[in-house]
């Protein structure tokens, strides 16, 4: 029999899948998403200062010997340093220069590289500068997948007993552990608040936080108090994954706090019981029809020795 907590993978996997596809064809759409043009070119001009940087980090340049070496092979192609070079080679091709004077017009090259090489620094302060202006580009982003996780996992859930499209493919139900009562709406928004709904397990309850920081804060506090946030959303994750794996009920976080566990059933639609009490009951049940089979042999032998 398939493990449960594997069957809870294989569900939450088709879940993310289909709502991504849902999230992803209207984030796309520059008729939804009036903010993607903007956003592209950000990207691209963050992509260019982060191939830049990527570039001088893993190419870099201290001697004669280094700068040939990266023109040749094509990990340096600012031009302005290329023709530099290719000029300066050409004249002592031609032996218009000296070895002497060839050296020391290549390391003013690879100096005047140097000094325009982009500190750390700089990066840094780059890097905080477009993810500030790249995530108040996202609003339209965190808000159609938080309309959309809630809309799938509370109330197209709500509405079929406790199930999504994955959990009835792999036989799994969201119910209430509270005593007498019916798995409520409110139960599954709880619930939902913490499931991680994107790639970079970001928490429903996360991208709302980072909603709210968008709108609020400056660009000075932004990136401090939003790693933070990120750190406690990836606590909380652990936390989820954690308590699922090593508790015996599987019960999560996110159960917890709801009062719901997920249900294991059959093909007919019954619970199938895995706690250790029935187990024990099992057992027991074996033990009893063991001893009795035994019983019966001895009082068969007895009554045979008897008629003899």
């Amino acid at each position: 029999m398939i493990d449960s907590l594997f069957k809870r993978v294989i569900a939450y996997l088709i879940d993310m899948m289909l709502v991504s596809i849902v999230v992803n064809s209207i984030i796309s759409s520059n008729v939804v998403n009036f903010q993607l043009n903007k956003y592209n070119k950000l990207y691209d001009e963050y992509y260019d200062i982060y191939t830049l940087h990527l570039e001088q980090t893993v190419n870099k340049i201290e001697s004669c010997g280094d700068l040939e070496k990266a023109i040749k092979d094509k990990k340096l192609t600012e031009e302005k340093f290329v023709s530099s070079y290719n000029s300066l080679k050409e004249s002592y091709s031609k032996q218009e220069i000296s070895d002497e004077d060839y050296d020391n017009k290549c390391l003013i090259i690879v100096k005047d590289y140097n000094s325009n090489k982009m500190t750390d620094e700089y990066y840094s302060e780059k890097v905080d500068y477009y993810y500030y202006r790249l995530e108040k580009n996202s609003i339209v982003v965190y808000a159609v997948n938080i309309i959309a996780f809630m809309l799938y996992f509370v109330f197209f859930q709500g509405f079929t007993g406790g199930q999504t499209l994955g959990k009835k493919i792999t036989r799994l139900k969201v119910v209430s552990t509270k005593e007498d009562e019916k798995l409520s709406y409110k139960q599954l928004f709880k619930r939902t608040l913490f499931l991680p709904i994107n790639t970079m397990f970001s928490s429903v309850t996360y991208c709302i936080i980072m909603l709210g920081c968008i709108l609020v804060l400056p660009e000075n506090l932004f990136t401090p108090v939003t790693d933070f946030l990120y750190f406690i959303n990836y606590m909380v994750i652990l936390g989820i994954v954690f308590t699922i794996s090593f508790n015996k009920g599987k019960i999560g976080l996110h159960d917890m706090v709801a009062h719901t566990r997920i249900m294991e059933m059959d093909f007919k639609g019954n619970e199938i019981k895995k706690d250790n009490k029935n187990k024990k009951v099992v057992k027991e049940e074996k033990v009893i029809q063991e001893e009795a089979k035994t019983t019966d042999k001895i009082k068969k032998r007895k009554s045979k020795d008897s008629k003899k």
